[in-house]
């Protein structure tokens, strides 16, 4: 597989800057985080999608998913990105706690099994991870 070096350099560089700032974003008291907020969270998701992308690394069907998300900002989703490529690739979907935005995510999904003519498996929820299973620690010679 060729890569294009300068796009996979600029993304690494660009990503770090991202999750930083998105990390500042978030650590802000939840009665501080309001729209402008939320649309610059979804705004680095957005870019971290295409900076992915243009390393070669995206596929059609999350950019479709990407695409579907941007169309539904107005009621409540607000941004969306790959989190891997994999088989297809899984997209992770910001959205505001609401009736209208748990709507437009439903639309979203909708929209997306009629153009892919495959139901998507949506993940929700959490697990305990780590604090019920413990840490594996791995050593080499």
């Amino acid at each position: 597989m060729s890569y294009p070096v300068r796009a996979a350099t600029r993304y690494a560089v660009d990503e770090n800057w991202r999750v930083h700032n998105f990390f500042s974003l978030l650590s802000k008291p939840a009665t501080m985080i309001d729209g402008t907020t939320g649309s610059l969270l979804g705004e680095l998701m957005y870019l971290a999608h295409l900076g992915y992308s243009e390393c070669g690394l995206g596929s059609d069907a999350t950019d479709k998913l990407v695409e579907l998300v941007r169309e539904e900002e107005a009621h409540g989703l607000l941004g969306a990105k790959i989190t891997g490529g994999g088989a297809g690739g899984t997209v992770a979907i910001l959205g505001w706690n609401t009736p209208d935005a748990e709507k437009a995510f439903k639309r979203v999904l909708d929209r997306y099994a009629s153009w892919s003519k495959t139901v998507p498996y949506v993940f929700s929820g959490s697990s305990p991870g780590s604090d019920k299973f413990g840490v594996l620690r791995v050593s080499f010679p």
